[in-house]
């Protein structure tokens, strides 16, 4: 179709009350079109302006899919929780005490039965049982007393042995005011004790011990004596 047709369409599709305002058909059409092309070709243009808009910081693979794991630990926690911990009306009962009796020490254990004066600076004493024990902790205190009376050749001689809660200490004295350190050797089975008497220029006189044993069991309890005498004469056995 020539653009000469085309104009013609157009004045006949869109009358105008004013016929002038039409190109008139004598116009060379295609000077027109080239005139309209180079309007459009010198016409300033304006790029449109582009706006960048900033991308979120993306997020670490891994802090994602470890927060992910960490929530479906959860869920599966508290749904577990209450198979494992059965019906919630169920109340644990406290573990049974256990209350141990405390032990019973044998006082009696530490009654002086015989002494023996060996007249060598050494003298025994046997007891009822094993003195030993109470001795060396069993009871809260344990004071032996050994005393041998003096002679016409020899002052007389005491001994101590005092021990509480296990702690002992021992001295040694003769009737004219020497001092002594004696020692104490218990045997195996613990009621028998030989001590030796121990000091430079002091004789033992020959006559058997006496002895006098004190036990308290605890420290609020009373304590209990025994006390071995003997006759006078010598302490020579039989």
């Amino acid at each position: 179709m020539s653009l000469e047709t085309s104009f013609q369409q157009l004045r006949e599709a869109n009358p105008v009350p004013d016929p002038a305002l039409l190109i008139d058909g004598s116009v060379d059409f295609a000077v027109l079109l080239a005139a309209t092309r180079q309007r459009s070709m010198d016409m300033q243009t304006q790029e449109p302006t582009k706006t960048e808009t900033p991308q979120p910081p993306s997020r670490r693979p891994w802090l994602i899919a470890a927060a992910g794991f960490a929530a479906v630990i959860v869920i599966a926690a508290l749904l577990v929780a209450p198979n494992l911990g059965g019906s919630s009306d169920v109340v644990d009962e406290p573990a049974p005490t256990t209350s141990v009796a405390p032990s019973t020490v044998d006082v009696g254990a530490a009654a002086p039965t015989q002494t023996q004066n060996d007249q060598a600076s050494r003298a025994t004493i046997e007891f009822a049982g094993d003195a030993r024990a109470l001795v060396e902790g069993g009871a809260h205190m344990v004071d032996i007393e050994m005393e041998i009376e003096a002679n016409t050749n020899s002052p007389g001689v005491t001994v101590n042995l005092v021990s509480i809660d296990g702690v002992t200490t021992t001295t040694g004295i003769t009737t004219d005011g020497a001092t002594f350190i004696p020692t104490w050797a218990w045997t195996a089975d613990g009621d028998k004790v030989t001590i030796t008497m121990v000091g430079r220029g002091v004789s033992i006189p020959d006559t058997r011990p006496a002895v006098v044993v004190t036990v308290q069991e605890t420290a609020a309890s009373d304590p209990v004596e025994f006390v071995l005498t003997t006759e006078a004469g010598s302490g020579r056995p039989g």
